[in-house]
């Protein structure tokens, strides 16, 4: 995966990317003209989410190490959930100042935020429908 992948945002007015590449994360910020950026993770870290502001809105990306034969794919998952869990944490403090999503609101915005994330490192030919 050499890019930062964004799954359609639904009625959220924010953008949320994922990648496992710190050369498309450089990219990425080079793009946006964010300047002074992050680094793709701390060091020793498997993951990180970054969120900041963009000149098209508010913006979140997950950035994991690649999977590898040494990371087992539920740990990997749990990984991924674990950062899906802060985007939508910052998106509930962001869009909601003074209150919060609802429970199952924010289940479903997790699960469709993993479900792409793990779509990216093991793609299937069943396409999710945001009909």
């Amino acid at each position: 995966m050499n890019t930062v992948e964004y799954l359609h945002p639904g009625q959220w007015p924010v953008s949320i990317g994922f990648t496992t590449s710190p050369e498309a994360f450089d990219a990425e910020m080079k793009r946006l003209d964010v300047q002074n950026p992050w680094p793709f993770k701390a060091e020793g870290a498997a993951a990180a989410m970054h969120g900041f502001k963009g000149q098209d809105g508010d913006r979140f990306i997950i950035c994991c190490e690649k999977p590898s034969r040494h990371i087992p794919k539920h740990v990997y998952a749990a990984l991924v959930a674990h950062e899906a869990l802060h985007v939508v944490q910052e998106m509930e403090r962001l869009l909601f100042p003074s209150g919060r999503f609802d429970d199952e609101s924010a289940a479903y915005l997790l699960h469709y935020i993993v479900e792409h994330c793990l779509q990216c490192i093991w793609p299937s030919k069943l396409e999710r429908s945001i009909k």
